[in-house]
């Protein structure tokens, strides 16, 4: 999920589309494939191979619309962006609430995680992310 910095978004790529102020859409990159949101319709072809933190240019969903096309910023995935972004079928925990969960444990690189209770995965992410390189965190969900 997490490349250097530079990178290309490919095919399978989860990428994070920015549709306005804090609107993040995940996006999964097939080919062949067009996204089609309120700003417009977007072909995922269009967003392969270029690098990401670039804009893309779409369709007007309105025929006939000769004002400016809809764009989007297209992100690298990360931890902190994918909380903001993953839709919240449960309880989230946001990034205020994790820097004093991972503090008040004492995390760093190279601890082992015990989670019970993954939900939609914002405080792994996060945790992981903290834990990395050499650290492992073990979740569970029922």
């Amino acid at each position: 999920m997490l490349e250097a910095r530079g990178a290309v978004a490919k095919e399978g790529d989860t990428v994070l589309l920015v549709r306005g102020h804090l609107n993040l859409t995940p996006l999964m990159l097939r080919p062949g494939d067009l996204l089609h949101c309120k700003e417009g319709k977007f072909r995922h072809d269009d967003i392969i191979g270029r690098p990401l933190g670039t804009w893309v240019t779409g369709q007007s969903n309105i025929k006939g619309d000769t004002s400016r096309p809809p764009r989007l910023l297209v992100l690298q995935n990360s931890a902190d962006l994918w909380t903001q972004a993953v839709p919240h079928r449960t309880q989230i925990i946001y990034d205020t609430d994790i820097a004093v969960i991972i503090f008040n444990l004492r995390l760093g690189p190279g601890c082992r995680v015990a989670e019970a209770g993954t939900g939609s995965g914002s405080l792994t992410h996060s945790i992981a992310r903290t834990v990395a390189p050499n650290g492992t965190v073990y979740t569970f969900d029922f």
